[in-house]
């Protein structure tokens, strides 16, 4: 959901609002990925909710999907800073050196 709040914090409507509360553990949202096809189609479809398009280079404040292209437990949404790719995590967020297989620029 940290996408999804990325872009209400930017101004544009909650692309995730039919998926929050849908979920209340880790098992659960990777259930709702999983549903989804992956985390890849998951996005594509929020994104056009906001017409965010796709892209093949981040600008700053873009979202995007680093990690396996192809392990769908080993993907994460993430934010470009202009230079590494941020993934909230527990502690909050870390920077990481990362190419992309997904990304969405507002």
């Amino acid at each position: 959901m940290v996408l999804a709040d990325w872009a209400v914090w930017l101004g544009h409507p909650d692309p995730a609002a039919d998926l929050r509360g849908s979920y209340h553990s880790e098992e659960g949202c990777r259930a709702i990925v999983a549903a989804a096809g992956g985390l890849n189609p998951l996005l594509t479809v929020c994104a056009a909710r906001i017409a965010w398009p796709a892209s093949d280079h981040p600008s700053v404040g873009a979202v995007g999907i680093i990690g396996s292209p192809v392990i769908v437990n080993r993907q994460w949404g993430a934010i470009w800073d202009g230079r590494h790719w941020c993934v909230r995590l527990a502690d909050g967020f870390v920077p990481f050196t990362a190419r992309p297989f997904a990304i969405w620029s507002r």
